[in-house]
């Protein structure tokens, strides 16, 4: 269990190590989704330009960056670069969960993937009302 842990103190602490996880480099450009009165507007955006954005973005609600990156609009016909495979813990949808805080679902999940014998997620995110 203390390598599991080990795993969840991945040092993402400020919205740019969190973007950088997620883009250290490559192709195509980062979906960003804002939610502005009820209808969610995207932008595309360079890799070396993620710094700035997100500080600028940092404290807002509603505020998404892609996994992956995109040639255009947020379509896999428009992949460029697929970076990331994620899964949703919506646990929230299950009562017995429900009350646990996102470093225990985390601890969980991580339980049973070795379990499983099937290798660990390299990190987890909260990701409002789940765990990715």
């Amino acid at each position: 269990m203390g390598n599991m842990t080990q795993q969840l103190r991945l040092p993402l602490e400020t919205p740019e190590d969190h973007a950088r996880a997620l883009h250290p480099e490559g192709l195509g450009k980062v979906t960003l989704a804002v939610r502005q009165g009820g209808r969610w507007l995207q932008s595309y955006h360079a890799i070396a330009d993620l710094p700035y954005i997100v500080r600028v973005m940092a404290g807002r609600a509603d505020v998404y960056l892609s996994q992956n990156r995109f040639w255009g609009p947020r379509r896999i016909a428009h992949l460029a670069q697929l970076d990331a495979l994620y899964a949703d813990l919506d646990y929230y949808t299950r009562p017995e969960l429900r009350d646990l805080r996102p470093w225990q679902v985390a601890e969980l999940a991580l339980q049973a993937l070795e379990a499983e014998r099937i290798p660990a997620p390299s990190f987890f995110v909260a990701s409002g009302r789940g765990v990715a």
